[in-house]
């Protein structure tokens, strides 16, 4: 484990975490998740309004448990969204996102054809 390499290759492929334990990412999307839902669900209520803003306890202690398990965990959960998310609500198969979507119609639309 005190091999410079692997402290190198952890440090590079490892995501950006912030001094609270939580990917940057993760951080930002509670955050705006947070204000969004506060926005709508207090709109009017006047002195309540601050306590909609607690959901964000909750989803942060969450996401560290998730950190602490595996630090790579929103990339996992991106890669499934574009792989087998996409043919979820479709009856095509799960594809990576370079691939064609559809079916081409002539040689034009197939990028490899001469």
């Amino acid at each position: 484990m005190d091999d410079p390499r692997y402290i190198l290759f952890l440090a590079l492929t490892r995501p950006a975490i912030n001094r609270w334990g939580i990917p940057h990412k993760a951080f930002i999307l509670i955050f705006a998740g947070t204000i969004v839902f506060g926005m709508w669900v207090g709109h009017g209520t006047g002195w309540h309004q601050p306590f909609y803003y607690l959901i964000a306890v909750p989803l942060f202690y969450g996401v560290r448990l998730l950190t602490e398990w595996d630090h790579n965990f929103l990339r996992i959960i991106q890669l499934w969204f574009q792989t087998k998310g996409q043919g979820l609500g479709k009856r095509r198969g799960s594809v990576l996102t370079p691939l064609p979507a559809g079916v081409p119609r002539n040689a034009r639309d197939i990028p490899g054809a001469v």
